[in-house]
Order: C-alpha cells, then structure tokens, then sequence
C-alpha cells in the first residue's frame, strides 16, 4: 500500500525523467510581454550566453570583413529588453516553422515593433537570423565569412544586444536571434 505523498513523488520522478527540460530564470525588464520568455530552456540560454563570449571576443579582436579590416570595438552591453525581443522571435519562429528564418513575425511584426514592445529605449539596428548552428563559434564564423553580417556585429556606434536561442523539444531545429541597439543620442 502506497503512503500519501509517495504517488506523487513518483509522479515529479517520472516525469523528470520523461524529458522536462531544466529552465534558467533572466531578468528581462518590466514590459508585460517579457513575461513568458524569462524563463528558459537551460539549453538554449546557455547557447545564448556562448554567442555572446563569441560576440564579445569578436568584437574585441576586430576581424576582417569583405576587404574592409575592422579593427576591436569593444563588447556590447546586454540589454534586458533587447534579449526579450530575440527571444520572442526565437521562440515564434520555433513554433511556426512555416517562415523559417525571416524577420517578420508570425503577427507580422517587425524586429523595431519587437524591441519597442519589450520596452527598449535606444534605437533597434539590425536584427541578425540562423538556423540550425549548434554551436555558437560555428555560427559567428559563418556570420564573419558575410561582409553584411561580419559589420553588422563589429558596428562601432553599437551599444547594446540581446540574443535569442530557440530550439524544438527533439532539438532537430535550431534558430538563433540577435537584435542590436544603440542609445539615443
């Protein structure tokens, strides 16, 4: 005979070892919308903080883009607001894999719409897309081998970012997010 308290022990056990994910918790600011993404996969924040090592690293060093050598220009500030806005759209692409990797939302929102709706009050400049890279140094040295890409992360007049990293639960798709910003001056 079974002691109350013990099927539902059993019931956490089980369903741990059915495959919930581990979640990690983020301070993303106080807009409304930020609600349901500042809990997260332990998975995907854990990639995102390696793209931003790689982002920092990069943007330190300097690189060459297309003919044009951009020398270090320092890491970027992570904003609240802005990883909201890449994890918004992360996680919209993820459950409408009919846009694949685009820059328009499911509700046909923009990535300017997004970052204004997370609260960001610097100005949005680029939003940068990937799918299906698992590591992130592999995605930051495809992102270096387009000139677009490559100065789009070395951008001098940047000074904040925010990353996001979506994937399904069989992890058969990856997409990656990044939304850059700078302050008003």
């Amino acid at each position: 005979m079974l002691r109350p308290g013990v099927p539902a022990l059993f019931c956490c056990l089980s369903s741990l070892a059915c495959g919930i994910d581990p979640l990690t918790a983020a301070d993303l600011g106080d807009a409304p919308l930020c609600a349901g993404v500042d809990i997260w996969p332990t998975v995907s924040a854990d990639g995102e903080e390696a793209l931003l090592d790689e982002i920092d690293d990069l943007r330190r060093a300097g690189a060459k883009c297309g003919m044009e050598m951009i020398t270090g220009v320092g890491p970027l500030e992570l904003s609240p607001a802005l990883q909201c806005a890449a994890r918004l759209h992360a996680g919209d692409l993820i459950r409408h894999p009919e846009l694949e990797v685009d820059h328009e939302g499911s509700d046909g929102s923009s990535a300017l719409a997004r970052a204004n709706a997370a609260g960001y009050d610097g100005i949005a400049r680029q939003e940068l897309l990937a799918g299906d890279f698992v590591e992130a140094s592999a995605l930051v040295d495809a992102w270096l081998h387009n000139a677009a890409h490559c100065r789009a992360i070395l951008d001098a007049d940047l000074d904040h970012l925010g990353v996001g990293r979506a994937q399904t639960r069989e992890g058969d798709r990856i997409v990656w997010v990044v939304v850059t910003g700078q302050e008003r001056r």
